[in-house]
Formats: C-alpha cells, structure tokens, sequence
C-alpha cells in the first residue's frame, strides 16, 4: 500500500521494515527479524503478518519428490 518499505540486510541475516509518507521516513527503519543462516528466498503475506524464509535443510545434491492424484489415494479411506 506504499505505507512501508521492506528489505533484507546485505548480509541477509537481518529483516528491516521502515514507515514512510511519500518519500520521507516517518520514524526510523526498525528491525523486524533476524533471518538464519542460508536463506534462498523469502516472502510476506499480503496482509504482512506472517514471513516465510526458505533455507536448504543440508548442504549437497537434493530431490524433489512430486505426488501425482493424491486425492484419488484419500478415496478409498
């Protein structure tokens, strides 16, 4: 809505959210969370209540598994 400025710190270790009115700052930038390690990307919800940072659960060649018409496994239960 263009009430607040969001962003990660250079070492994206830290979330930073500031209140602005155009293109002045109401207050100063406020530390709103502080991220772990290995962050890959991240969001907020539309409402900015809830944050979603997504980190690698350990280091090396990973899989995807995909579950094709789960629904259809749920049926028979």
């Amino acid at each position: 809505d263009g009430r607040q400025l969001f962003w990660v710190s250079s070492d994206l270790r830290s979330f930073w959210r500031a209140d602005v009115a155009g293109a002045t700052l109401i207050k100063p930038p406020e530390k709103v969370a502080a991220l772990p390690p290995g962050i890959i990307g991240m969001d907020m919800t539309p409402d900015r209540s809830r944050m979603l940072a997504i980190t690698p659960e350990r280091a090396g060649t990973g899989s995807v598994t995909v579950v094709q018409n789960w629904r259809r496994g749920l049926a028979g239960r």
